[in-house]
């Protein structure tokens, strides 16, 4: 796909809002920036989120990896990235700390300044804004940076807005390695032809195996002798466990690094069957993942 003139103008800017960039919520939500606004520096990746059914645009790495502990935490009911900030109010904040306000290096325009993440979260049965940007540590040091930040933070506290900055040393990278193994197979169309019964019958199977003899059996040995008995092909049974983590209906420590030489001990399901726990994709679930 071609890149977009990427020099900012009052025009751009304007067409930008038109077509109702940081605006929305949810699956309509669009972000200011999306990766094809930005240069290309290989880290750049579009990611369907699980809570808000829609193509997600992180920037770098570290907003991959933060995207994927959010779409995790059951508090955590919208994600919205590259969040626009008024830009006469953060102008406004830049003439009266004596900062330069960023400006777009090539056409020497004002930008509009973004939140990398502005996030609702759930807590004590009231929604709340939380607003997070996402900055490799080593960066905090540069005095632009913290120029920047500076802006960003007082635009916020102005707002009564909880903000933060989140770093590459702030994420679990247990935590952030295992949903990434899982985030692509949480939809149920993720399984493409496997029957539900096959479904139900690794998870019955395996719900035995955590309370009985076979729960210091390895999951690889586990799932490959399933593959087995229902003449799937082989990884299928290991798919299906995959899903049913990602959806919680099988849990574990997700601080602990999963790997499938981990014996079934490790796990326990939480429903009695794998059918009344079935998330109906076509519903975006608001209270949990």
């Amino acid at each position: 796909m071609a890149k977009r003139n990427r020099g900012m103008t009052e025009q751009k800017r304007e067409r930008l809002i038109q077509e109702g960039r940081g605006q929305g919520f949810g699956r309509e939500y669009k972000p200011w920036l999306t990766i094809q606004d930005i240069p290309s520096v290989g880290c750049a990746s579009r990611i369907f989120g699980w809570k808000t059914q829609r193509i997600h645009h992180c920037l770098s790495k570290i907003e991959k990896s933060y995207l994927y502990c959010l779409d995790w935490a059951d508090d955590v009911i919208d994600i919205r990235e590259q969040f626009p900030l008024n830009i006469e109010k953060t102008i406004q904040i830049a003439e009266k700390k004596g900062i330069r306000h960023p400006r777009d290096p090539k056409t020497k325009e004002v930008i509009v300044m973004t939140t990398d993440f502005l996030i609702t979260v759930l807590r004590d049965n009231c929604q709340m804004i939380i607003a997070r940007t996402i900055k490799p540590k080593k960066k905090l040091q540069e005095k632009r940076i913290q120029q920047k930040l500076f802006i960003e933070r007082i635009y916020w506290e102005e707002q009564g807005i909880d903000w933060g900055v989140i770093t590459d040393e702030c994420l679990p990278q247990n935590l952030v390695k295992n949903i990434e193994w899982l985030h692509n197979v949480y939809w149920r169309e993720s399984l493409e032809d496997i029957k539900d019964e096959y479904i139900g019958q690794v998870f019955t199977a395996f719900k035995k195996a955590t309370v009985g003899v076979s729960r210091n059996e390895s999951l690889a040995h586990f799932l490959q002798c399933m593959d087995q008995k229902i003449a799937l092909d082989e990884g299928t049974s290991l798919k299906i466990f995959r899903h049913l983590l990602a959806r919680k209906i099988i849990r574990t420590d997700m601080m602990r690094k999963i790997i499938i030489s981990d014996t079934i001990s490790r796990f326990e399901t939480v429903v009695l069957s794998v059918e009344g726990a079935r998330i109906d994709d076509s519903q975006k679930r608001t209270d949990s993942i």
